[in-house]
């Protein structure tokens, strides 16, 4: 997965764009932050889940709305903010092939606890090298997402 989502260094590269390979290719050389970003994708790439297609049209979904959410000012503990917990956990559970029960509630809840906030650091150099501003990543939305579920999860 680390590899798919490396850009190749352009042939004329800006300096911001030189700056970011050096500091992914340094990010990359250490093993706990590559094997956090193979845990966290794990499900997608071990295949559980079955359409791809249908976890990328609902991680679009949930990031849409949680922009929106946040675009008003509402807390990831705001009523709208634990629906959008609600169905991304059982949404999760369906494209994974699983019920949103308690021991999927617990292991969803395990999989947000190892999130390695290193992990939006790569993502923003990731635009940078694709020439891209560093918020083009939905690093803010996801982390506001990973808040809801925290919040959501822990009854």
């Amino acid at each position: 997965m680390i590899e798919t989502s490396v850009p190749e260094l352009p042939d004329e590269p800006t300096p911001e764009q030189c700056d970011a390979w050096i500091e992914l290719s340094q990010m990359l050389s250490d093993p706990t932050l590559v094997a956090d970003m193979r845990a966290n994708a794990e499900d997608v790439w071990n295949h559980h889940v079955l359409d791809l297609a249908a976890w990328q049209e609902a991680n679009e979904a949930v990031l849409a709305r949680a922009k929106e959410i946040i675009a008003r000012g509402l807390a990831p503990t705001s009523e709208a903010g634990q629906a959008l917990a609600r169905d991304w956990l059982e949404t999760s559970a369906r494209l994974l092939r699983r019920e949103p029960d308690p021991e999927f509630r617990n292991w969803i809840r395990g999989k947000y606890a190892l999130h390695d906030a290193r992990a939006a650091r790569y993502w923003e150099l990731v635009a940078v090298m694709r020439g891209q501003s560093p918020h083009a990543s939905p690093n803010r939305e996801w982390a506001w997402i990973t808040e809801a579920m925290r919040h959501h999860l822990s009854d």
